[in-house]
């Protein structure tokens, strides 16, 4: 019937409610805090309204910050960060939400090719190791193919195929829906996309 449901709820309820963490393209930096202080915004869908972060959940920050590199950064005001900066500590505050499901929206805009990596690999193995649903939009082909188990080709809106990356993401397929010649092309690394 056109709805998304998880849990039985329309996603609208299950994100409002804060069982789904969430990073979009344009991320708001509106309010003054530290770097540390935003980390910690994503532990306030499980607090009550009286309740702070604990030391567990300061630690937890620290840790996320310093895998992502911004514990330089931990008393800095989020508005004075890097296009980059701000990305990553999105990505750190969807994180500290700990939910099973999690969705980003082009994650890696903003990112050098090394933070690209390092976030892809991480979430991978988040699905790996924790068992999370990670539901990512790419438009980095080669990224998609190399990071993904399963991967849905979207053209204006509708479905066009939906798999494992090596069988959905064949040169004529793609090619067909971006409406340009791609070819995929073997490296060492695995495929790539031009």
């Amino acid at each position: 019937d056109g709805h998304i449901m998880i849990y039985g709820q329309p996603i609208n309820e299950v994100m409002n409610n804060g069982h789904i963490a969430w990073v979009g393209q344009h991320e708001r930096f509106e309010l003054p805090l530290t770097v540390l202080d935003y980390a910690l915004l994503g532990v306030s869908p499980n607090l009550a309204w009286y309740q702070r972060p604990n030391t567990e959940h300061v630690s937890r920050a620290q840790h996320l910050l310093h895998d992502f590199e911004l514990s330089a950064l931990l008393d800095a005001r989020v508005q004075t960060l890097s296009g980059g900066e701000k990305q990553r500590l999105a990505i750190v505050r969807a994180l500290m939400q700990d939910t099973d499901i999690m969705m980003f929206d082009e994650p890696t805009n903003h990112l050098d090719i090394r933070h690209q990596r390092f976030l892809l690999h991480y979430l991978h193995n988040l699905v790996q190791q924790q068992r999370k649903s990670i539901l990512v939009v790419l438009h980095d082909l080669t990224h998609a193919h190399r990071y993904t188990d399963e991967v849905v080709l979207l053209n204006g809106g509708r479905v066009v195929a939906q798999g494992r990356p090596n069988e959905v993401m064949t040169s004529e397929q793609l090619s067909d829906v971006y409406d340009v010649d791609i070819k995929a092309h073997q490296t060492e690394d695995g495929l790539v996309f031009m």
